[in-house]
C-alpha cells in the first residue's frame, strides 16, 4: 500500500484521476438521460412522431414503475429504437437529441475528446485499466501497447472535463434557441431536475 501511495504521488495521482474520469462520464450520461426525460415529459410534441410511435414496451412491465421511472424506462427503449445504445461518445447523445430536433454540430476536437473519454472509461471499468486491441483500434492516436495500463494524468482529466463542459454548453445553447430563454427546464426552472 505504501508503494502504491508513493507511485500515486510521483505520477500525479493517476488512479484518483481514473476514478474522477469514471464519475465525470457517469455524470454526463445521467445529465443526458435527465434531459431526454425532460424532453419526453415537457416537450414531447416536438419529438419526431415516427420515432416515438415505434417504441414498443410491455405494458405490464411499464406499469410496475412509478411515474418518474416510467420516463427513464422510455429513454432506454428510445435508445434501443434509434440504435443510440450501440453508438459511442457524442454520437450516442446526438442520436437521442435528434429525436427532439435539438441535435447539431459538435466541434471536431470536442467530439474526439469525448469519444476518447468513452473508450478510456470502458478500459478502466471493464478491463482494470489494461489496454486491449479494441481500445487501440478505437483510439489509434493513443500511444499505448496491448497489456499496458492506462494512466490518467491531470492534463487528460482536464481535457476530458473541458470537452464535456463545452459539449453541454453547446446543448444548452441549442435548447435556448429551440425553446427560448424564458422556458424553464423544470417546473422550478434551471437544469433538468427530474428523477
Amino acid at each position: 500500500m505504501a508503494q502504491f501511495a508513493k507511485g500515486e504521488i510521483k505520477d500525479k495521482y493517476p488512479f484518483l484521476h481514473s476514478l474522477a474520469l469514471v464519475s465525470v462520464w457517469s455524470g454526463l450520461e445521467s445529465l443526458i438521460d435527465k434531459l431526454v426525460v425532460w424532453l419526453l415529459k415537457y416537450r414531447q410534441s416536438s419529438a419526431k412522431k415516427e420515432v416515438i410511435s415505434k417504441i414498443k414496451i410491455p405494458w405490464a412491465e411499464y406499469e410496475l414503475f412509478d411515474d418518474n421511472d416510467k420516463y427513464y424506462y422510455l429513454v432506454k427503449e428510445l435508445e434501443r429504437s434509434v440504435n443510440a445504445n450501440v453508438k459511442r461518445g457524442v454520437d450516442k447523445f446526438e442520436t437521442l437529441l435528434d429525436v427532439f430536433h435539438v441535435a447539431g454540430h459538435v466541434d471536431r476536437k470536442v467530439k474526439k475528446n469525448i469519444y476518447e473519454l468513452y473508450n478510456v472509461r470502458n478500459i478502466i471499468v471493464h478491463n482494470a485499466s489494461v489496454v486491449d486491441a479494441s481500445f487501440l483500434k478505437a483510439c489509434p492516436w493513443k500511444k499505448y501497447k496491448v497489456g499496458e495500463k492506462i494512466k490518467i494524468m491531470p492534463r487528460d482529466y482536464v481535457r476530458y472535463r473541458d470537452a464535456i463542459t463545452e459539449y453541454m454548453t453547446c446543448v444548452v445553447k441549442r435548447l435556448v434557441v429551440k425553446y427560448g430563454k424564458e422556458q424553464p427546464l423544470t417546473d422550478k426552472g434551471g437544469v433538468p431536475a427530474v428523477g
